[in-house]
């Protein structure tokens, strides 16, 4: 069967004379290459527009280098936060926190963790999430990047705070109905 091939034809000088070398690149190969690196960038893009999760790449420093679409849903633009300071959306009393985690991983005393921590929207709400930060490390290994995978639970946190605030009441109406019964 017939194979796509790419042929390229080179002269080149040597002590024999001029010679020529013809580079033939199967075509087939390529084109499969590109087919499966398509097939992985819609996964990708499937994942990354179709997910809750918050999902940031930072480098060494606490840059974004990749937001997820989902900041969207704390007012961010994704792309605009590309290139800007991880720590400025961070809740200020959780800042010392995350620093700290930056200096362990370049340390290379931390290549994994999981951490809360606060985030503000851009209404200056505060969000607390749940975060898996796991390290990246070049050649050499140094702390290269950060990708942190983070979901919102601040609706789980508030109905735990609801239940025990409901709880102490419940506690407190029975400490009362048992002091009325013992007088």
């Amino acid at each position: 069967s017939a194979v796509p091939v790419y042929s390229s034809h080179v002269l080149v000088e040597s002590e024999l004379g001029m010679e020529m070398f013809c580079i033939d690149i199967d075509l087939g190969d390529i084109r499969k290459v590109e087919q499966e690196l398509q097939e992985s960038r819609q996964m990708l893009d499937l994942l990354n527009n179709h997910t809750s999760a918050y999902v940031a790449v930072l480098d060494a420093h606490g840059k974004f280098l990749f937001a997820s679409p989902s900041f969207r849903h704390l007012g961010y633009n994704p792309k605009q936060l590309v290139g800007t300071d991880g720590f400025q959306i961070v809740a200020n009393n959780d800042v010392p926190l995350l620093r700290r985690l930056l200096n362990l991983t370049h340390q290379g005393k931390m290549k994994e963790a999981t951490l809360e921590f606060g985030v503000i929207d851009t209404h200056n709400k505060k969000h607390l999430m749940r975060g898996r930060f796991n390290t990246v490390f070049d050649e050499s290994g140094t702390a290269d990047r950060i990708v942190c995978v983070a979901g919102d639970i601040t609706d789980i946190h508030e109905a735990q705070d609801e239940k025990m605030e409901a709880l102490a009441r419940v506690a407190n109406s029975e400490k009362m109905a048992l002091v009325g019964h013992i007088a």
